[in-house]
């Protein structure tokens, strides 16, 4: 088959021209032509027979004198489909043809011999005829065939005034002038319909003139905006015509693949195209968008070979399934699909346009899971890989399908597994401390169970961290995604630990303060319940003393002081936490003293009232307040009274040493109600 047919030699073994009987005469053509289903088919007939090595010339030749311009284009381009070099050779010389013509004796024996019209030259001067006058498709096909038995220049100027390819540029200018600028136009608003002579002669000179250069040009150039224009040309052809398309497909324009491939559908579910070779043919070329790197031609295809296509083989019914996303279908055709599922999850076969294919992927995880439900080690060897796939949502599905076998994976494999799986669940461990209310064993027990779970979170931290550095180094060197994502948790699951412990730390030193206040405050009371009674004689001997001894200064001062004192030890002991620190204790006892003062300077100023009411209350009262006011009245007029300062600094020291002994005693010494 010659090259300008734009179809190799042997591409159409299957075709069902080579059922026809071989054709002899011209009125075979007929008989063959009622038998094809379509254009394509009828043109097929032509080519191939002049591509036969015993070309029927003289069949062909016999065309030449029908007026039907199919039949007398087909017959005119037919001679520049000859193959024949030895034929082709004669035809360009204007040779004499053994077999065409008559023989030489009956030449010769002729009254003028040299009259004789050998032919190669009848044909000649038919093509030249066509080529000169005839219909825009008869002189592009004779111009055509012209060009392509390469006759010499010097024989073609003494019948065509111009040359065989200008004839070609000028009809195909005149047809794209005519028919693109205006009819097609029209065409595009739908009103062409409305002429449909115009239209059908459109068609028809595509349909018929040669595919190559000229259906091809088309094909290449025609905006999509005419896609009815070239659905209507394939369909016309045929399966011949949607075996151009594919030939051709890398040079064409992909609306022209696409509406091939619908016509491909199409021919494929029709009647007439259901023999063995048709289904074959169309099949194939099916087939072969099936590893198309374009997902919307792949997937017109697979459209068809999932729906019609049953008669293929599992494997191909299985990708295109796997390809349609048809998961039912994948999981029917089980093992069959799991090589092209894999393929999906590893991104080779992608399933449709953009970035990502995350959720097919993830689907071909859970079919895969499926098929293999009760193939454990298979469904193991198909997924574990998976483990170390780039995407988060591919690896979780992965480790849920293969959570019931994760004893049965292999090391590595259950490395990266475990980690995967892993969850950090931190639990709230702190306690809600209420310091006025709690014992020192308690102190001590709770310290002691933060001492454990501080001890149990760096125990979980090194486990953490050992899982993780197995699991990186489990890892193949290409899954960058994988190790990033783990060295990443390993971070956020160790600071999380950190803080937990730095949480628990913060609150056992809170207890560690309380206990050692405790243990102060026990130390105390432990001494004061030793001093208790020595300290009550001592207070009763130094009372006994002063009345005894008639030192109504002192006494008065001492007084005053004790109860100064008082104050100052009810100011530690009635407030909360009373004991947390000696700073503290400190700053409420001398608060207590001033309290106490103030106290008993108001005593002075109602001690003034008294003497306004004297005859009222009694001269007894007044004495009492004026010897519990003494001491007041001393310090502030210390000056005045320098001699007696002697015997007041006794009283107050030891009266405010005492006060402050006595209360601290009685509050340590019996027992509270909620002490343990």
């Amino acid at each position: 088959m010659s090259e300008s047919s734009g179809i190799q030699p042997g591409e159409y073994n299957s075709s069902r021209i080579n059922f026809f009987p071989p054709v002899r005469l011209g009125s075979d053509f007929f008989y063959h032509l009622a038998r094809c289903r379509d254009d394509g088919e009828k043109i097929q007939l032509f080519i191939e027979t002049a591509e036969k090595p015993d070309v029927p010339i003289r069949a062909i030749e016999e065309l030449l004198n029908y007026q039907d311009q199919f039949i007398l284009a087909m017959a005119l381009q037919s001679f520049g489909y000859i193959t024949n070099p030895q034929i082709k050779a004669q035809l360009a010389n204007l040779d004499y043809i053994e077999g065409l013509d008559d023989t030489l004796e009956e030449i010769y024996s002729l009254p003028n011999p040299s009259d004789y019209k050998k032919h190669s030259v009848r044909i000649f001067e038919k093509l030249c005829q066509e080529a000169n006058s005839g219909s825009d498709l008869t002189r592009l096909s004779a111009a055509w065939a012209i060009q392509e038995i390469d006759y010499s220049d010097m024989k073609t100027t003494k019948f065509l005034p111009i040359p065989a390819n200008v004839i070609q540029e000028q009809i195909i200018s005149h047809i794209q002038n005519r028919i693109i600028s205006k009819d097609i136009a029209l065409l595009n608003e739908r009103l062409i319909f409305n002429n449909p002579t115009t239209y059908k002669q459109y068609i028809d000179f595509w349909v018929y003139a040669p595919k190559i250069p000229y259906l091809l040009q088309l094909l290449q150039t025609i905006p999509s905006s005419y896609l009815n224009v070239v659905e209507s040309i394939l369909a016309r052809l045929g399966l011949v015509g949607i075996e151009f398309v594919h030939q051709t497909a890398t040079t064409l324009q992909k609306f022209v693949i696409e509406a091939s491939l619908r016509i491909a559908d199409s021919l494929i579910r029709n009647k007439k195209y259901q023999d063995a070779a048709s289904k074959k043919r169309l099949s194939d070329i099916l087939i072969s968008y099936l590893d198309s790197n374009d997902i919307e031609l792949r997937r017109l295809a697979v459209i068809t070979i999932n729906e019609v296509c049953s008669w293929l083989n599992a494997t191909i019914l299985a990708k295109a399934a796997v390809i349609l996303k048809d998961w039912n279908k994948v999981e029917e055709l089980g093992e069959f699909s799991v090589e092209f599922l894999i393929q999906a999850i590893r991104g080779s076969l992608r399933l449709v346009n953009g970035q990502t294919n995350l959720q097919e992927q993830v689907q071909a995880v859970q079919c895969i899971n499926t098929i293999y439900a009760i193939s454990v080690n298979q469904k193991i060897r198909s997924l574990s890989e998976f483990l170390q796939h780039d995407e988060q949502a591919v690896r979780e599905a992965t480790v849920s399908c293969l959570k019931q076998h994760k004893n049965q994976l292999d090391i590595d494999s259950k490395n990266i597994f475990t980690s995967l799986d892993f969850r950090l669940e931190l639990k709230e461990t702190l306690y809600a401390l209420k310091l006025n209310s709690i014992s020192l064993l308690e102190v001590c027990e709770r310290i002691n169970i933060l001492d454990a779970k501080i001890k149990l979170q760096r125990q979980d931290q090194e486990v953490i961290q050992r899982m993780f550095e197995n699991a990186i180094s489990s890892c193949k060197a290409e899954s960058i995604e994988v190790k990033a994502f783990f060295s990443s948790n390993l971070e956020i699951y160790s600071r999380a630990i950190e803080d937990q412990i730095q949480k628990l730390d913060t609150q056992r030193q809170s207890l560690a303060e309380l206990k050692e206040s405790l243990l102060q405050e026990h130390a105390v009371k432990k001494l004061l319940k030793k001093i208790c009674p020595i300290l009550g004689v001592l207070v009763l001997g130094i009372c006994m003393y002063f009345l005894l001894s008639g030192c109504q200064l002192v006494f008065n001062t001492f007084i005053a002081y004790f109860l100064i004192g008082c104050f100052g030890s009810i100011a530690i002991v009635v407030f909360p936490n009373g004991f947390v620190s000696a700073s503290t204790v400190f700053l409420r006892w001398l608060g207590g003293l001033l309290t106490g003062l103030t106290g008993w300077y108001l005593i002075v100023l109602f001690d003034s009232f008294i003497l306004g009411v004297h005859d009222i209350y009694g001269e007894k009262l007044i004495t009492l307040t004026n010897n519990l006011s003494n001491s007041v009245y001393s310090l502030a007029y210390y000056a005045l009274y320098k001699e007696k300062l002697i015997q007041q600094y006794d009283g107050s020291w030891m009266g405010l040493i005492i006060g402050t002994i006595v209360v601290l005693m009685i509050y340590f010494y019996f027992p509270k109600p909620n002490s343990k």
